[in-house]
């Protein structure tokens, strides 16, 4: 009986040396693999998170900035209601400090009408005008001061989209609007005290243009009333004459019945 020889040849001896090494480098390779993989995703969850604390951080900042925007508006408003409830107590002064200079005004314009002169009317007539020209002045000083506000408001808002275009984050962008502050509140003062200015050197043209409306008003309800009165008059004319008819007619009735009576008798 034959014997399987159990000899390794050389090739053999090759062959699975070559396998055994195959096997090796691929153990090695998978590892570098994984490992390189558990790397990528280690980064990825750390950009994650960095990107995260960043969004939260921005998104706080421009919270913040948006508050500390709202909050300077909020005072420009305030400012502005602050200076001109002041200014319109100025200009009520100065037109109670005109009121002789109206007095003479509406007597002199009188004249000129060869009108007569009655004191009583003439108040009346310096009082709404005084009154007219209050009221105009305040709603000009009034439209004027919101006009400058809104322009304030909006300067805030161009000066943080310029800092946003240049790329500044939204913390510098907040420091620029709290350094704006304080100027933006003289510059808005200095214009409401030159609208006041101007206000007040119209107010001779102003009298002007309401001095002949205030005063043919006025005419005008003197003449309504005067007629009422000259109709009321006629009309109390009437019923007094009425009433002595009336007493007449009684009268008479009452002297016919007693003549009546006497014949029968």
């Amino acid at each position: 009986m034959n014997k399987r020889s159990s000899n390794t040849t050389p090739e053999d001896k090759i062959m699975k040396e070559e396998t055994s090494s195959n096997s090796s480098n691929s153990e090695e390779n998978s590892g570098e693999n994984e490992n390189k993989e558990e790397d990528i995703v280690q980064d990825a969850i750390e950009s994650l998170n960095k990107f995260e604390e960043k969004f939260e951080k921005d998104e706080k900042e421009r919270e913040h900035l948006d508050a500390t925007i709202t909050e300077l508006k909020e005072k420009i408003d305030e400012t502005e209601e602050v200076i001109v409830e002041g200014k319109q107590e100025e200009l009520a002064q100065m037109m109670e400090s005109k009121r002789d200079q109206l007095t003479r005004d509406i007597r002199d314009y009188l004249e000129t009408k060869d009108a007569k002169i009655d004191e009583k009317k003439v108040e009346k007539i310096v009082d709404r005008l005084k009154g007219r020209i209050d009221e105009e002045v305040k709603n000009d000083l009034r439209i004027q001061a919101e006009t400058i506000t809104m322009s304030k408001e909006g300067a805030v808002d161009e000066m943080a989209l310029e800092d946003v275009i240049q790329g500044m984050e939204n913390k510098d962008i907040e420091k620029d609007v709290v350094e704006y502050e304080k100027n933006i509140l003289e510059d808005m003062k200095t214009e409401i005290d030159e609208a006041v200015a101007e206000i007040e050197s119209m107010i001779d043209v102003t009298i002007d243009q309401f001095k002949t409306e205030v005063v043919q008003e006025v005419e005008k309800e003197e003449e309504e009333q005067t007629e009422i009165v000259k109709e009321t008059e006629e009309e109390n004319e009437k019923e007094a004459k009425l009433d002595e008819t009336r007493e007449d007619e009684e009268i008479g009735e009452q002297v016919g019945s007693h003549d009546a009576e006497e014949e029968n008798v």
